[in-house]
């Protein structure tokens, strides 16, 4: 996945919604599923750290990233040169799963 990089401080709202489309997306294929104790691996480029928003709705919706919330692992610089990590690859065990991924997310 490719969520919206944060140029603006507005832009937060609209990443917000595009992860919860997935999460959305993901719940309803859980939904059709006929295996429903299935482990969802999610991955791409999230333009966050673990200080964003989207980052700790994935961790309330019992997510966890293959790299620990400290490592400052470098993925990409940015167009200012900073030297940044915005991929993760983020995993749900189903044993963790506390009801509906995302109820809400047609909104």
């Amino acid at each position: 996945t490719h969520l919206l990089f944060p140029h603006q401080p507005y832009f937060s709202i609209i990443r917000l919604r595009e992860l919860r489309k997935i999460l959305g997306y993901l719940e309803l294929y859980l939904q059709q599923c006929a295996e429903k104790n299935l482990p969802i691996v999610m991955c791409g480029d999230f333009n966050g750290s673990p200080d964003d928003a989207t980052y700790k709705l994935l961790r309330q919706r019992n997510f966890s990233s293959s790299c620990s919330d400290a490592t400052r692992w470098v993925t990409h610089k940015a167009h200012t040169g900073d030297l940044v990590c915005c991929d993760y690859i983020f995993v749900q065990n189903p044993t963790m799963r506390d009801g509906p991924i995302e109820e809400r997310w047609q909104d």
